[in-house]
């Protein structure tokens, strides 16, 4: 099995859910799984160039650093990635939600999606895994 290719795969999935769940006006949900989509991208990532099983960490700064793309990553897709990391666990407490839905628009969340896809686009451009 092909391990970089099972987490690009269900990256993949991952953004695809985010696109509905925006579509059916759930925003929150929908960063959460933006946030993923770049999770599993990065796990992908760690996978090919690292081996082994991935961090079992949700946290995209400490997966960026460990698996090495940090270093490939420009400023802009950094700060795409830092903005992503907080939806994983402050979408999940009240009182963090509602932080979150005070301060991002539903143009906010898509943003975070468009973000994620162009982070999962970049990795998947740069794997070996990209053709099958």
């Amino acid at each position: 099995m092909n391990h970089a290719r099972y987490w690009i795969d269900e990256a993949a999935e991952s953004l695809k859910t985010a696109e509905v769940l925006w579509n059916g006006h759930r925003y929150l949900e929908s960063g959460f799984f933006a946030h993923l989509t770049v999770e599993k991208a990065l796990k992908a990532f760690y996978v090919e160039r690292r081996g082994g099983i991935p961090p079992k960490t949700h946290n995209l700064i400490v997966l960026a650093q460990q698996s090495g793309i940090d270093a490939e990553l420009t400023t802009e897709q950094l700060e795409m990635i830092a903005d992503l990391a907080p939806l994983n666990i402050e979408s999940r407490y009240p009182q963090d939600r509602e932080k979150i839905f005070k301060s991002t628009t539903p143009d906010g969340f898509m943003k975070y999606i468009e973000n994620a896809r162009e982070i999962l686009g970049w990795i998947i451009s740069r794997l070996s895994t990209r053709n099958g």
